[in-house]
């Protein structure tokens, strides 16, 4: 006997809670189940971001805040605080932490924090510090190389964030460029890129997700009257990816122009009047309010050199493209 049955569709055009019966006949045998569905009005998507928003703002705590966004959003699909609850935990966690692909995006992010560590306890990370001195002694020329290094390591968010991030702050730090300008830069630069670039890990993950949804359409429909294959899809997206067009030119601008606004002007005067060298008041602090101590810096007698960070970082970006060439092959053949 069959596991499953096709029920058929059913399709709603107004929002509220729906009520879906199933009945079965065999022969004098017969038995129903029911379940009851909600369904929202297009806008109702934004409610889970505007409590993620809201309780970043209140409790500055990331976690907590997007916590409550997949509660608000699970409580919704399932139309109780019971079953949100259940399958936020179910469903939204633990399922998610199942994940193979999620999986191998843990291990991505920790072999490239190994890396990180790596270079700085080689002394690649001062070496590479000494070695632009004689170049990068301003300012300008400090956020300049740090939006340039963002855009060279465009393959994957994560790895942009983690090396730009910690190759460039000995270079901000003595250029007087406070940490919250790098960090407004490394990350006005990591996820732009990495979005609109086709052969970036992310957007290989964002076309696995199209295509997942264009199966479901096209089961429907064979014949839709739009883009069949989810790069295609991608491709007709890249010019309607505001955020990202506009900050890869607004950084540039930013830069050269050397004007801030707001909080980021009040960080940059803070750095320069008094002329700190350590980040400001931006730089990471322990629970004690004292300022953190890399306990991975190299020893006194290990020479820095540059090129203990540069070939681990170019034979890094050698080997992405590689896989990136080698699993689109094994794909083809598949």
């Amino acid at each position: 006997l069959p596991s499953t049955l096709e029920a058929g569709t059913a399709t709603i055009d107004k929002s509220g809670t729906h009520t879906i019966k199933v009945k079965i006949s065999l022969d004098e045998t017969s038995d129903e189940s029911d379940r009851a569905y909600e369904s929202f009005n297009a806008g109702a998507s934004f409610v889970p971001l505007v409590f993620v928003i809201f309780f970043a703002a209140t409790t500055k705590m990331v976690e907590l805040s997007l916590g409550m966004g997949i509660f608000v959003g699970s409580c919704m699909v399932a139309g109780t605080l019971v079953g949100g609850f259940r399958d936020m935990l179910d469903v939204y966690l633990l399922d998610a932490l199942a994940s193979k692909d999620h999986g191998y995006v843990f291990l991505f992010i920790l072999f490239m924090a190994g890396l990180v560590g790596l270079i700085e306890k080689s002394g690649g990370l001062r070496g590479i510090t000494f070695a632009l001195k004689k170049y990068v002694n301003t300012s300008r020329t400090a956020q300049g190389a740090s939006f340039f290094a963002g855009i060279i390591i465009f393959f994957d968010d994560y790895a942009n964030t983690l090396v730009a991030g910690a190759s460039m702050r000995p270079l901000t730090d003595m250029c007087v460029v406070s940490r919250e300008k790098l960090a407004f830069i490394v990350d006005a630069t990591a996820a732009p890129i990495a979005s609109i670039v086709p052969i970036s890990s992310w957007v290989g993950f964002e076309i696995s997700l199209i295509q997942a949804e264009l199966d479901k359409i096209l089961k429907d429909d064979p014949n839709p009257e739009i883009a069949t294959t989810g790069f295609a899809v991608f491709l007709e997206t890249i010019k309607y990816r505001y955020y990202c067009i506009f900050m890869l030119f607004f950084m540039p601008l930013l830069i050269l122009s050397k004007r801030d606004f707001g909080p980021m002007l009040i960080a940059e005067r803070l750095v320069k009047v008094y002329g700190r060298t350590d980040g400001g008041p931006g730089a990471a602090i322990a629970a004690d309010g004292q300022a953190i101590v890399s306990h991975n810096a190299p020893k006194p007698d290990t020479p820095c050199r540059w090129w203990n960070m540069a070939f681990p970082i170019v034979a890094l970006i050698g080997y992405i493209f590689y896989l990136l060439v080698w699993t689109g092959q094994q794909a083809g053949v598949g």
